[in-house]
């Protein structure tokens, strides 16, 4: 499937690799076909983070395409500035974002938010979250709701840690939170079973300065230790 992506002033042609539509995840990854593109260099890598605090007020900011600011010619951008309360939702495992600065106007379908979902959400300049839909769950206004998704810890304590100790090495300018969430978000998706695999490998081969790096630390989640977890020394034989 080709597909157009804005990565620059103008669209560029790119396939899809991998995808999943379901109740619980709506991602795809894609991959630029055109040759003459070259890939943007940043001052600084978007990395991965993690809330971890119940504080409220902790500043973020999302850009994204909101139909309500387009227009015939284009689809053009808001940069949506507000706070997430981690305090809130906590059941439903999401995060409502609290923006200060909505679009002027409703689009045609009521919400002020159609076209916005997938923006990715940062704080602090870590990636924390993307966002998933807009409802209005929140008084008479609408917040979008920003989904970071727990998952399901089924790597075993010591292969993430061993894979932290890897970037610990080799990614020196990666601080330690940053390490530790990276892991636990790769760990997350290899516990999907539709793709979850090569979007693990993704996510670190796109934070990881080398590819030796990026499969050093891979290997390093997925290979069984012989001794026990943590969680099972415990547990009656």
């Amino acid at each position: 499937m080709t597909v157009l992506v804005r990565v620059g002033p103008d669209p560029v042609p790119a396939k899809v690799e991998w995808y999943r539509l379901d109740s619980d995840v709506d991602a795809a990854l894609l991959l630029v076909t055109d040759p003459a593109w070259e890939v943007p260099r940043w001052r600084q890598p978007v990395q991965w983070g993690r809330l971890v605090t119940t504080r409220a007020g902790q500043r973020c900011e999302a850009i994204g395409f909101p139909a309500v600011v387009a227009t015939p010619q284009r689809r053009d951008s808001h940069h949506a500035v507000g706070v997430i309360n981690p305090g809130s939702l906590v059941k439903a495992g999401l995060y409502a974002m609290e923006v200060a600065n909505p679009p002027a106007a409703a689009g045609p379908d009521g919400s002020h938010w159609a076209g916005m979902s997938g923006a990715a959400v940062v704080c602090e300049g870590l990636l924390v979250g993307v966002l998933e839909l807009a409802a209005a769950v929140l008084g008479d206004g609408d917040e979008p709701i920003v989904r970071s998704p727990p998952g399901s810890r089924v790597i075993p304590n010591r292969q993430r840690l061993a894979a932290v100790a890897v970037l610990g090495e080799r990614e020196a300018h990666l601080s330690a939170v940053q390490r530790l969430a990276l892991v636990d978000a790769a760990a997350w998706w290899l516990s999907e079973p539709n793709g979850g695999e090569e979007l693990a490998y993704a996510l670190l081969a796109a934070t990881c300065s080398a590819e030796v790096t990026t499969e050093h630390v891979y290997l390093a989640l997925i290979t069984p230790s012989h001794e026990p977890d943590d969680h099972d020394k415990d547990r009656p034989l």
